[in-house]
């Protein structure tokens, strides 16, 4: 599939002369920074082939007879080999080109090149200003900087005392992707800007560690450490440990929790694929809330400040089948464009650093863009004179006005159905999010102490032309934006 960047003019009625369709990528700078600021899209929780089940669990092909036979299927390869990316590999190991059939290799190091450029083209094809890794320790301990920043030639290393720490990959078109290390191993330390440890004994030993001391290594490092898959972390870890975030929605656990659906979706694909979406918006009938995850978020946000994220997790490994378009359902560039993390920094040039900051400090939200891009959206507070941001956190005794911008659909077509979008104000309150406000428009409150955020949930009617032959099944309630919170601590 060929994706390009979409801009949809308006004409001089209003209305867009190109109405948005859900392969479209829109420019960044099309969806409006909130009161004079910048935003940036990226990736939190992504991996590469410097993961072991990354790529089909064959990020490499060390020690297995390969031939680049430009492949799609099995079948087009001898017994016991099987077809992955373009190569006939062999299931079992050799080690040395005798053990292989004749043309065979048995290279000692090979990366796979192809799913390597997938992993590169999908973060420039689905529009990312920022990528960051989260590849496994297995394979990622063995390997150096700059090699895990995905460098190529042409890519401009970002260096710190001589040594470089990010990437800014260049992409077809001149942009760059600001591409940074990381691991999900124990913990998931994100913007590493160096291993833990020579060695990848040493490496692993790091990444495996828990407790305050193996955070404070990684954050020494310069990592920001999240914790993954929040639903597996007992509460008392998340407010105990000096941990920098959570995931607030995971697409991995979102496919396991919602087993069914997505049994019931794979099998339409293969026998009544005309009853489906079109193949960009088959997260719609699979997609749930990660309740889990919002709860303990809920519960520690009424004790620390803790940024929440949405985590893409691909690892293109999971659904290899045609989606319908020519494209597989997991492929890196279809699950990093379902949706994205937006920080909202000071206008101005912006490195890694930069990134890990506004990502500590919560000036952030996240947005399903299979849903269509919001633009305009803003959550913000006021005391007195003070202004305060997505994840700020201030001390008072008098009410603090809070309010949020309810976003529109960009470049919505006019001769759509129009979508129903409802912004919400929640706070935490025992474990959970109690609504306090909800309607069409924006909201404007006047709060005491509590932690608070923001929340947009659409009825997708605008969509009903790619739903299928039964577009009535899909047509539901969704989240369309999370913010993070702003904490209102009382006084003294």
């Amino acid at each position: 599939m060929s994706l390009v960047f979409f801009a949809g003019c308006s004409g001089s009625d209003g209305k867009p002369e190109i109405p948005w369709k859900p392969t479209d990528v829109v420019p960044i700078g099309e969806l409006g920074a909130p009161r004079g600021h910048q935003l940036l899209r990226g990736i939190i929780h992504e991996h590469s082939p410097y993961s072991h089940d990354a790529c089909d669990d064959f990020p490499r092909f060390d020690h297995h007879c390969i031939r680049e036979q430009n492949c799609i299927a099995d079948s087009e390869c001898p017994g016991d080999h099987a077809c992955h990316d373009g190569y006939c590999v062999s299931k079992l190991t050799c080690s040395t080109d005798g053990d292989c059939l004749p043309d065979f290799t048995c290279p000692e190091s090979l990366r796979n090149e192809p799913c390597f450029r997938d992993a590169r083209a999908g973060m420039c094809a689905s529009g990312q200003d920022f990528v960051f890794l989260t590849d496994h320790a297995a394979i990622f301990a063995d390997f150096e900087f700059p090699e895990v920043l995905l460098y190529q030639e042409g890519d401009t290393l970002i260096q710190r005392g001589g040594v470089p720490v990010a990437n800014r990959a260049l992409c077809p078109d001149g942009r760059t992707v600001l591409v940074a290390a990381g691991t999900e191993t124990y913990m998931m330390p994100i913007g590493l800007e160096r291993h833990v440890g020579e060695t990848p004994a040493e490496r692993r030993a790091a990444y495996e560690a828990e407790g305050t001391a193996a955070i404070q290594a990684l954050q020494a490092a310069g990592a920001l450490v999240f914790l993954q898959h929040t639903e597996g972390w007992d509460i008392s870890y998340i407010l105990d440990q000096p941990i920098d975030g959570i995931e607030i929605y995971n697409t991995h656990f979102n496919l396991l929790s919602n087993a069914g659906a997505v049994l019931d979706l794979l099998a339409k694909l293969t026998s009544t694929p005309e009853l489906l979406p079109a193949p960009e918006l088959l997260l719609l009938p699979i997609w749930q809330e990660n309740t889990a995850d919002l709860e303990r978020w809920s519960r520690a946000s009424e004790t620390k400040r803790l940024p929440g994220v949405l985590a893409t997790d691909a690892h293109r490994n999971a659904l290899p089948g045609d989606a319908g378009d020519g494209e597989r359902m997991d492929s890196f560039r279809r699950m990093m464009h379902w949706f994205s993390n937006y920080l909202v920094l000071d206008p101005g040039e912006f490195d890694d650093q930069t990134l890990k900051q506004a990502i500590k400090a919560g000036h952030a939200f996240g947005a399903f863009h299979f849903l269509g891009y919001p633009q305009g959206f803003d959550f913000y507070g006021q005391s007195g004179k003070t202004i305060l941001e997505m994840g700020d956190e201030i001390r008072t005794g008098d009410p603090v006005t809070l309010r949020v911008k309810r976003p529109r659909v960009y470049a919505l077509d006019p001769e759509a159905d129009p979508p129903r979008i409802i912004a919400r104000l929640l706070r935490a309150q025992d474990g959970g999010w109690t609504e306090l406000e909800a309607n069409e428009g924006d909201i404007q409150r006047e709060v005491g102490a509590g932690v608070y955020r923001a929340e947009i949930r659409m009825h997708p009617y605008h969509l009903r032309q790619w739903l299928g032959r039964e577009p009535d099944n899909y047509l539901r309630e969704l989240v369309w934006v999370y913010s993070n919170p702003i904490y209102v601590r009382p006084a003294g």
